[in-house]
């Protein structure tokens, strides 16, 4: 709907929206709506006194905030939207710290077990009770012990003795020294327990020693962390996501809601046309 109101007695208009050069008016609806607008004219200022109330770009809203969250509801002005911009910077801020903070930790974490796996968790000495305790294919090591224990493994020897022992529960192959899958297997699986430095010969193939369950632990730990960390980041998109598609609806409500401006408007007088102010007001339900 579209209600157009036409102010023929502007004297209290005049006062609040147009820059005053010493109007004096003479009462007469005609003539001082005429001087008015010649006043307007000539200004230098011209002041729109529901500028407040212009349309806000739904785009640009929208783009402010899947850049920063907050930022399009900021533009869009008022305390609603103010306090929502107020909202989503806070989740953001939040969110940022747990994703960098959780993964620092993490990252110290790892640091943390792959080092105790490297001191206490020997190749050579899971490939020496394979080659003592089946009957399968034996490993090649190599008996220089200034090398790592990795080095001194030939790895394909390795892979197909493993492959070989299903009796006593072998189920995988070990990757590579310095994979992930290398630190997630000997802390996961007991057939690795026998490489540990306080393994106690055992017939219970599922006998794992402290040293397993203190790194199966540790690294556990560092995979909470990088959880934490993970859910820091997609709370970070969610926010963003979020925030965008609040901003674009907050503008399309302020646009559809409302829309007024100021504007002359010319008046058939009969004799002659004439120009009235008229303010133009625009709901939408």
């Amino acid at each position: 709907m579209k209600i157009k109101y036409l102010i023929f007695s502007v004297l209290a208009l005049s006062a609040c929206s147009f820059p005053q050069n010493n109007i004096n008016l003479t009462g007469s609806l005609i003539v001082d709506s005429k001087l008015m607008q010649e006043n307007y004219k000539n200004s230098s200022v011209k002041y729109n006194p529901f500028e407040s109330y212009s349309k806000k770009s739904v785009v640009l809203a929208g783009v402010l905030s899947g850049i920063m969250p907050g930022a399009g509801e900021f533009y869009l002005g008022g305390e609603a939207n103010y306090i929502k911009a107020g909202a989503f910077l806070v989740i953001e801020a939040v969110s940022i710290y747990y994703d960098i903070s959780y993964n620092k930790r993490g990252d110290a974490q790892t640091n943390y077990f792959q080092n105790l796996a490297d001191q206490h968790w020997s190749v050579v000495k899971y490939a020496e009770w394979i080659n003592a305790n089946t009957a399968g294919p034996k490993i090649p090591i190599d008996p220089n012990t200034s090398l790592p224990p990795w080095k001194r493994v030939d790895w394909n020897a390795l892979h197909i003795a493993e492959d070989s022992i299903g009796a006593v529960g072998f189920t995988h192959q070990l990757s590579p020294h310095g994979y992930q899958q290398y630190y997630e297997l000997i802390g996961k699986y007991p057939q690795y327990a026998r490489g540990w430095d306080d393994y106690v010969a055992t017939s219970n193939p599922d006998y794992h020693s402290p040293l397993f369950d203190i790194y199966s632990r540790a690294r556990g730990d560092a995979n909470d962390l990088y959880k934490v960390a993970s859910r820091g980041a997609a709370f970070i998109y969610v926010n963003h996501l979020l925030s965008c598609l609040d901003a674009i609806w907050s503008a399309v409500s302020f646009n559809k809601d409302i829309a007024m401006n100021f504007r002359y408007d010319p008046v058939d007088l009969v004799y002659e046309i004439d120009y009235v102010p008229t303010v133009h007001i625009q709901y939408g339900f």
